[in-house]
This record gives C-alpha cells, structure tokens and sequence, in this order.
C-alpha cells in the first residue's frame, strides 16, 4: 500500500474508507502511523485506549506486560476476577488478552486461557460496554454443575 493512494482516497471525500485502509496497513507502510495522525487524528487512538480500560474495568482484568503487534493491536496477560468467567473456567485465571481495532467501526477482544488452552472467549467493544460475542470450539462452559462443549 502507498500513502498517495491514502491521501488521494482522503482528498476526494472517501475518508472512512482511507481511514479504515490505513488502520489495516499499517505495519506495511513505515509513514502509517504519522499519516493516520495527520489525516485522522488521534480519536480512534483514543477510542481504543478507553476500550482497553474498560475491559479492565468491567472484568475486574488488570492488564500487565502490554506487547504491541501494531498501532491498533495490543495483548497483555491478565487473570479476570469477574464472576462471569467463573462458568468458562477462566475466574482468577492466568489468560492472554488480545485487543484489535480490525473491523470498520469496531474493537474486538479474545480471551483466552494460559492454563487450558482451549478456553476461549471473543468479546465486542459496543456503545462504551464490552459484549460477549462467542466462544471457541472447544471451549467448554460450566453450567451450575454440568459442563458442555460449546
């Protein structure tokens, strides 16, 4: 991908697309980062910061060791205490978090267990609240008792 076509995009009123192609080529193109700021500013930064944050917030989740795989893709490790975890097997647990800003207009998070591996879980960043959106395959889910494949 090359800034130009970014900028062309930009000039000729199709930001959200030059936005959202840039946000997805980011680590292909080495003036990305200074270009999404300079068209785009920093809200979508900011956005997904917030989001971040709340998802420590909402799961009792304290995020450590943050690696960046890009300028919107982030992991941590994490051991969620919120008692929604609790049917997933995954309540104080040590997981791996992974946050993206892949799609359009949305951020999304997986989940998944250290410990057993198969434990996994993908949440969505909607309206300022994370939302449970799935699970893996082979996760399976604790139902006062019972446990079932999900």
């Amino acid at each position: 991908m090359r800034s130009p076509c970014v900028k062309l995009l930009h000039r000729v009123g199709c930001s959200k697309e030059a936005e959202y192609l840039l946000r997805s080529n980011l680590l292909v193109d080495e003036r990305g980062p200074a270009l999404y700021v300079e068209l785009f500013g920093t809200a979508k930064q900011e956005e997904f910061s917030a989001a971040m944050a709340a998802f420590a917030v909402q799961f009792s989740a304290t995020l450590k060791g943050g690696g960046s795989r890009g300028f919107f893709e982030r992991g941590y490790q994490t051991k969620p205490r919120g008692a929604f975890f609790s049917k997933f097997r995954l309540r104080n647990q040590p997981c791996v978090v992974s946050f993206e800003y892949g799609g359009k207009d949305f951020i999304d998070a997986e989940l998944w267990g250290l410990e057993d591996e198969d434990q996994l879980l993908f949440f969505r960043w909607v309206n300022g609240v994370w939302e449970f959106i799935g699970a893996g395959i082979t996760t399976e889910v604790s139902d006062g008792g019972r446990k079932a494949k999900r």
